[in-house]
């Protein structure tokens, strides 16, 4: 395209010539047909960017995931994945809770007096904890019992009576 009046742009050089000039001083060679002359696009490429785009995501993505294998070495403790059992009201663990309540004569008589912290290994994700309770039992008297239950993030594996 023209920019000044009487002259055309070479593709090649981008110098603008006098419009009855046949060769550019680059050593271009202008037709003798008179075509409009794109400028020549400043910037990346369509495909120069996508090559751009695709070394950053392969050396970016890298260094995160060396990043995140070194962290596993210095800090393992962060990603084990989590087996405690999620904790209910008083600090009771959620399986021991759903369990009292599923096996009991009458569940709306359950009362939750106290219950120790969660205990256990942390390899094999098995966890004790002691709770008392009062409730009713098949005869209708209210009784104080303390349990020892071992249980694992999801269920009761079992129960022993301490008293």
């Amino acid at each position: 395209m023209n920019t000044q009046t009487g002259t055309k742009v070479c593709p090649n050089c981008l110098a603008h010539n006098v419009i009855t000039a046949r060769i550019c001083q680059c050593g271009y060679q202008f037709s003798q047909q008179t075509v409009a002359v794109q400028p020549r696009r400043r910037g990346l490429s369509p495909d120069m960017l996508l090559c751009l785009v695709f070394v950053v995501l392969a050396f970016g993505g890298t260094g995160y995931w060396m990043y995140i294998d070194h962290d596993k070495k210095v800090n393992p403790q962060k990603y084990l994945p989590d087996l405690r059992p999620p904790l209910g009201q008083k600090g009771i663990a959620k399986p021991i809770e759903e369990h009292i309540m599923k096996y009991a004569y009458d569940p709306a008589s359950v009362q939750i007096i106290e219950c120790s912290p969660l205990q256990g290994a942390e390899q094999g994700g098995a966890y004790t904890q002691d709770v008392v309770i009062r409730a009713k039992n098949g005869f209708g008297a209210l009784i104080v019992t303390t349990t020892r239950y071992i249980v694992t993030k999801t269920k009761v594996i079992s129960q022993k009576v301490l008293d």
